[in-house]
């Protein structure tokens, strides 16, 4: 009898025993599962804020070029008005300065 019980326990012994590696088998399989998880997870996150940045950057670029264009537009009008100004008041005002020297120098 006394072999019996202990055959017994030997029995439940092993059968935890293989619960136990059983066990860790799953355990070991599930953190795998969650490392490649994770892994995929962050390659994802990357591609993903990857593009962010590109579509970002081209935003930026988009208004850079838009903004340079106003700026062209706002010089040439700015130039546009200083060749205005100097055809319709410096021109004359540098003509009656010439004529005024001339006169002084004629002595009237």
């Amino acid at each position: 009898m006394k072999q019996t019980v202990l055959d017994g326990v030997v029995a439940i012994e092993a059968k935890a025993a293989q619960v136990v590696e059983d066990a860790k088998t799953r355990a070991r399989q599930a953190r795998e599962k969650v490392k490649a998880d994770l892994e995929h997870l962050a390659r994802r996150l990357d591609q993903e804020a990857d593009a962010e940045v590109a579509q970002y950057r081209a935003q930026v670029e988009k208004g850079k070029a838009g903004d340079l264009a106003e700026l062209d537009r706002q010089l040439a009008a700015a130039l546009a008005a200083l060749d205005k100004v100097n055809a319709e008041r410096v021109a004359p005002l540098v003509e009656e300065v010439v004529r005024l020297l001339e006169q002084r120098a004629d002595g009237n």
